[in-house]
């Protein structure tokens, strides 16, 4: 896995939180560029996700790796979540 590979996606660390914006990218791009960031190791437990709409394709995958999806806002054109590592075993 090359963690330096995310498709153009604009990757930062903000607060020690990584961001991944999304919203430049074509289908199947953005889906691909944050399965890509998630598998990383030392990636930490959450993450901030940017796009230009709802991921809806990506929950189910997210939550089968183990990480849980929380919106922090949904405006037109505007679509923003916290992606958190499920911690729990």
């Amino acid at each position: 896995m090359d963690c330096d590979d995310f498709l153009n996606a604009k990757v930062w660390r903000e607060a020690g939180v990584i961001h991944i914006d999304v919203s430049t990218l074509r289908a199947p791009d953005p889906f691909v560029a944050t399965l890509r960031l998630v598998a990383c190791p030392d990636i930490g437990n959450e993450i901030v996700f940017h796009n230009d709409r709802e991921p809806v394709h990506l929950y189910p995958e997210l939550n089968e790796l183990g990480w849980e999806c929380r919106t922090e806002s949904d405006q037109p054109g505007k679509f923003c979540m916290r992606i958190i590592r499920n911690t729990e075993s």
